[in-house]
């Protein structure tokens, strides 16, 4: 188990949660696009991605601040924490070894290597 898996669990017996109680994020595919699926107790909701070019491997449509909460049922001040998940989580499933990393740009949240 590597530290951060270790910190994890300490946090989650700490704080009372479980596993079901933290967010998790799966991928669909359509060819050169698909989308990612965002599940927490708290909300679920899905985002558009396509593959982009270069350095930048994929890009992820997130809402606009205006529009996030109709689109995620969840309140605007948690929108970068979730983004932040978000980025972290497909950056370590969908790039070598999880050496990579995301940049929120405007209504995009792509992802580099």
């Amino acid at each position: 188990m590597g530290n951060g898996n270790l910190l994890s669990s300490l946090l989650r017996l700490l704080t009372g949660k479980s596993d079901s109680d933290a967010a998790k994020i799966r991928y669909s595919s359509d060819g050169r696009s698909g989308h990612v699926h965002y599940h927490s107790p708290e909300a679920r909701f899905v985002l558009y991605y396509e593959f982009g070019g270069g350095d930048c491997v994929a890009s992820i449509d997130v809402p606009a601040p205006g529009d996030w909460e109709k689109h995620t049922s969840l309140p605007l001040s948690r929108r970068d924490e979730v983004l932040d998940f978000i980025g972290r989580q497909v950056v370590k499933d969908q790039t070598t070894g999880g050496r990579g990393y995301f940049k929120i740009e405007k209504n995009w949240l792509n992802i580099y290597v």
